[in-house]
C-alpha cells in the first residue's frame, strides 16, 4: 500500500511539472511584447463532460474534444449577443468554424486531455515525438503542435470545413482566408509560426489540399533547440463589436464609433484587403449607415498602420472623404 502510494504521489509530481513546462513554452516571444500583452485573454468559463470542453465566452462558444478523435468548435455565443443588438440581421450567428486535431490517423493518444493552469487543454504524447495543446481565446483558438525531438514529423494535416463551393486564398504574408461562394468572408488562419525553446524562427508555411491545412515544418535542416511549437491559429469574425460616442476630437464635437477588431484580424494586421473585409463585415452587421466612404479609408489605415497600439479603431464621422492615401498622409485623421 506504501509504495502503491508512493508511485501516486510520483505520478502527480511528475504531472504538474510537465503542466508547468507547457505552460512555459506554449507562449512564444511574440506573444509578450507590450502591444499584444491583453490581446489573448482565455475563455474564463469552463465545462467538461466525457466527450468534451466547453469554453464559455460572452461572444464565442468553443467546444474542444477530450480524445484525439471530433472536432475543435469555434462558434458565436447564443447566451449574450448584446454587443451585436444593432445587427439584427447578421447571418453568421450559427456559422460553425471547425478545425480537427493534427494528423488525426496517427494519433497514439488513446487517453483524456488535461487542463493546464491557464486553462490550456494538454494532449501529452498524442503522436510520437509530438504533443498538442489547444487554447480557447474570446474570440479564437489557437492549435499549438509541440514538435520533443529531430523524430518528430514535419508535416500536420488539419480537417477544417469550408463552405460549399466556396474558395481558399493566401495571403502575401502565409495566411489563410476562406470565403464563401458569394465571395463573403467566412474565416481563415493568421499566418503560420514556428519557434524553438530559445525562441528562434523556424521556417514554416500552409499548403490546402481538399479540405485539410497541413503546416509543413522544415526543422531537420536547421540548428534548432527542442521542443519546437508551431500553431495554425484560426477565427471567423474580424469584428466582434462596436460603440458609437459623442466625443470631441481634434476641437470637433461630433459622434465617433469605436470598432473593435477581434485579436484574430490583428495577426493581419498591415494587410490592405483585410482592412478591406474588415469595414465590410463592420458594415453588413449594422454598425456603419454614416460617411461611408471617408469612414471606411479611417478604418482600412487604422488596420494597415495602426493595428499594434490601437484598442478600438476610432472612425469619426466628420471627418472629410479625401481618399485613402491623403487619409494615411494625415495619420489617418484627415481634416
Amino acid at each position: 500500500m506504501h509504495r502503491a502510494e508512493n508511485q501516486q504521489k510520483e505520478f502527480k509530481k511528475k504531472s504538474r511539472k510537465k503542466m508547468k513546462t507547457y505552460n512555459s513554452y506554449v507562449k512564444p516571444k511574440f506573444l509578450t511584447k507590450e502591444r499584444l500583452k491583453t490581446s489573448l485573454p482565455r475563455a474564463k468559463k469552463m465545462l467538461q463532460n466525457k466527450t468534451k470542453f466547453s469554453l464559455l465566452n460572452s461572444k464565442y462558444n468553443i467546444t474542444v474534444p477530450t480524445t484525439a478523435t471530433g472536432l475543435i468548435k469555434l462558434q458565436k455565443s447564443h447566451y449574450n449577443n448584446s454587443i451585436m443588438a444593432r445587427a439584427k440581421h447578421d447571418k453568421d450567428r450559427n456559422t460553425q468554424f471547425t478545425i480537427s486535431l493534427p494528423n488525426q490517423n496517427e494519433s497514439t493518444f488513446t487517453g483524456k486531455a488535461k487542463v493546464a493552469s491557464d486553462n490550456s487543454i494538454v494532449y501529452a504524447n498524442y503522436q510520437e515525438n509530438t504533443d498538442v495543446v489547444v487554447q480557447a481565446f474570446k474570440d479564437s483558438i489557437r492549435v499549438l503542435t509541440v514538435l520533443n525531438d529531430a523524430d518528430a514529423p514535419t508535416e500536420y494535416r488539419y480537417k477544417i470545413n469550408i463552405p460549399a463551393d466556396g474558395k481558399v486564398k493566401k495571403t502575401k504574408n502565409g495566411g489563410i482566408l476562406i470565403f464563401d461562394k458569394n465571395n463573403k468572408l467566412f474565416g481563415g488562419f493568421a499566418p503560420p509560426w514556428a519557434v524553438d525553446k530559445n525562441g528562434e524562427k523556424i521556417p514554416t508555411h500552409y499548403e490546402i489540399e481538399d479540405n485539410e491545412l497541413i503546416q509543413i515544418v522544415n526543422h531537420l535542416n536547421v540548428n534548432a533547440t527542442y521542443p519546437i511549437v508551431a500553431d495554425p491559429y484560426g477565427g471567423y469574425n474580424l469584428i466582434w463589436g462596436g460603440s458609437w460616442r459623442w466625443e470631441k476630437k481634434d476641437n470637433v464635437w461630433g459622434w465617433v464609433l469605436y470598432a473593435f477588431p477581434t485579436n484574430w484580424a490583428r495577426r493581419f494586421g498591415g494587410n490592405y484587403w483585410v482592412g478591406v473585409y474588415g469595414f465590410n463585415e463592420l458594415y453588413n452587421k449594422g454598425w456603419i449607415d454614416l460617411n461611408y466612404a471617408g469612414m471606411r479609408d479611417q478604418f482600412i489605415c487604422h488596420h494597415q498602420y495602426a493595428y499594434w497600439r490601437k484598442g478600438a479603431y476610432h472612425l469619426e464621422e466628420w471627418r472629410p472623404n479625401v481618399g485613402y492615401w491623403h487619409t494615411v498622409a494625415a495619420l489617418c485623421n484627415p481634416k
